[in-house]
């Protein structure tokens, strides 16, 4: 808490897992949020309202989360905007 993540570092997170009328994932890590949207019905096998797994940046603005061993549950994260908020459902 309170630093910021180190490129290639894993950091095991709960991401929000939002499946419905809106469909993506969402963390917040270093006091940025980050976010990737998802085909609907992808995420029908994901624990809801959280996913655990592991968060790594890949660059300044990419991340991946991976949920399980078997690397079923990945995403690929950007920031949300400009970060400072989190996704939010119309």
């Amino acid at each position: 808490a309170g630093e910021d993540p180190v490129v290639g570092v894993g950091y095991y997170v709960d991401v929000q897992v939002l499946d419905g009328h809106c469909t993506w994932i969402s963390v917040e890590v270093g006091g940025r949020w980050w976010w990737a949207e998802m085909p609907p019905g992808s995420l029908s096998a994901w624990s809801t309202p959280t996913e655990g797994g592991t968060f790594t940046l890949l660059d300044a603005d990419t991340a991946q989360f991976v949920g399980d061993a078997e690397r079923t549950k990945t995403a690929i994260l950007t920031p949300f905007g400009d970060g400072t908020e989190r996704p939010l459902c119309d």
